[in-house]
């Protein structure tokens, strides 16, 4: 007798079936060494085909197993219905570990990707908002294309920063600028906005330009973090003079603007073959936003927002009425605030008074406003704003204005 897997056959069964083979002329056939390089290769070719037209990793191992699963029957029945001898276990060899080789290889590939992807837009923007990003790819590359989007942009600037160079060496200068560029990046990035671009000097920096959900919560937010970006900017400034100070480095003084409005954000440049792109913000938005930062020198303040900020922010934020303003290259005018700091600080005295002369001064009741005005002065709000104003109204009384909307036209940046 002897024992195979399934039980044991006697001598006589063995004879018997050997007899029947023999009068029945059924033999089996060796399928030989071409066999195996055949499925060697076809093996090899259907893992690539999968792996290269299935882009899901795990649909594409289901298939792996589901082809070696069919080849290995197609196997058996070669062998029970026509005596071929045909072994699947090169085919299916050759398929699973071409198959796992470029499924690893696939993935070592995306996750490369993604820290080359994390690390761009690391340069731009916040780590946690690049991981929030990353979440969402395919938002994120719809953005590269060109899309419109309700964007808050925020300028800012150094006042006077060429004739500070010029009395400081280069590498002081240098030096004195990454320092203060480090600083106001940081605070962009405290508050999960992305830095567009520098422009020597002045920092551009974007919220909701990347967000793919829009709405009035999103654009909410956005003003919040872009207006506590700009405080956060004020009181780090703020700081660095102190330092620069002890070290009898020059002080520096700045402007932010800061708008809400649509823009479209895209990756713009130049194609092939002397590529050069950049992922930034173009509209008038845009410029509006630099304009509002261009006028605070006029002001006397170091922050303006407009008023599509104003309305998301005032219920949080203390702001303070500058103007009706119509800045140049626009024609509609512009309700501008600056912001004094967030709303739980300390009422400054001679603030009521002062907003009470702005809303005489726009109607055109002139002496009123003068009044509310010298009022807010004495109270302890004597600044460059209000002397602006008490000087507008001591020229508009003197020469009273045939026609009068409050709004104040800006005749240079």
């Amino acid at each position: 007798f002897q024992r195979i897997p399934s039980g044991t056959v006697f001598g006589v069964q063995l004879h018997a079936h050997a007899l029947t083979a023999t009068l029945a002329q059924s033999f089996l056939q060796s399928t030989g060494a071409s066999w195996d390089w055949g499925c060697l290769v076809a093996g090899m070719l259907l893992a690539w085909l999968l792996i290269t037209v299935v882009r899901q990793p795990i649909l594409a191992l289901v298939l792996l197993i589901l082809a070696g699963c069919i080849f290995t029957a197609a196997s058996f029945w070669l062998f029970e219905s026509l005596n071929f001898e045909a072994s699947p276990l090169t085919f299916n060899f050759a398929l699973m570990f071409c198959g796992t080789a470029a499924l690893s290889g696939n993935s070592l590939g995306q996750l490369r990707e993604q820290r080359q992807l994390q690390r761009f837009l690391a340069r731009y923007t916040s780590p946690e908002l690049t991981r929030e990003l990353l979440r969402d790819k395919a938002g994120f590359l719809g953005t590269l294309g060109g899309v419109e989007r309700n964007v808050t942009i925020l300028f800012s600037d150094v006042r006077g920063f060429t004739s500070l160079s010029e009395a400081s060496s280069a590498t002081e200068v240098v030096t004195q600028l990454n320092e203060y560029l480090s600083s106001m990046v940081e605070q962009v990035f405290l508050q999960r906005g992305s830095v567009d671009k520098f422009i020597g000097d002045a920092v551009m920096a974007l919220w909701g330009s990347m967000r793919i959900d829009q709405g009035q919560a999103g654009d909410k937010t956005d003003a919040e973090n872009a207006l506590a970006a700009a405080l956060g900017m004020r009181n780090a400034l703020r700081q660095l003079n102190v330092e620069w100070k002890a070290r009898d480095i020059a002080e520096f003084t700045i402007g932010i603007g800061i708008h809400q409005g649509p823009a479209v954000v895209g990756n713009i440049g130049s194609e092939a073959p002397y590529e050069k792109m950049d992922l930034t913000v173009i509209g008038d938005s845009v410029n509006l936003a630099s304009r509002l930062e261009s006028i605070t020198k006029q002001y006397g303040v170091d922050i303006i927002i407009s008023e599509q900020v104003h309305a998301h922010v005032e219920a949080d934020f203390l702001c303070r009425s500058v103007d009706l303003v119509k800045v140049m290259g626009k024609e509609k005018p512009v309700t501008t605030y600056t912001v004094l700091g967030p709303l739980e600080s300390s009422f400054p005295a001679g603030l009521e008074a002062y907003e009470a002369g702005v809303q005489a001064y726009r109607a055109g009741r002139f002496s009123e406003a003068r009044i509310a005005f010298h009022e807010a002065a004495s109270a302890g709000m004597d600044d460059s704003l209000t002397r602006l104003h008490l000087e507008r109204c001591a020229a508009l009384l003197q020469s009273p204005p045939a026609f009068w909307d409050g709004v104040y036209v800006m005749r240079s940046k």
